[in-house]
């Protein structure tokens, strides 16, 4: 995965300097197992996959360090089980 990134961001040059800043804020954390720009290209969005149980914590230090670095701002979207997804209102 973190591989995938740089073959996007070096051979196919499709990342960007903010993209990159959220990757490589990912990636500096033990419990993630990898981080890559998905989509398009060219700005969106990343992934990151990590531990069981850590997702929201470590999503929310990615985005305060981005948002606190001057970067702008940052929206966290966290997967759902169908079970936590049914029971919503």
């Amino acid at each position: 995965m973190n591989l995938s990134h740089i073959s996007m961001r070096d051979d196919f040059k499709v990342s960007i300097r903010e993209i990159d800043f959220l990757v490589e804020a990912a990636q500096s954390f033990p419990e993630v197992f990898g981080a890559r720009l998905t989509g398009g290209g060219f700005g969106g969005s990343i992934i990151g996959i990590c531990k069981r149980g850590y997702g929201e914590s470590l999503a929310r230090q990615i985005v305060s360090r981005y948002e606190n670095t001057g970067h702008g701002h940052a929206t966290i979207i966290l997967p759902l089980t169908s079970k936590e997804f049914l029971s919503q209102d």
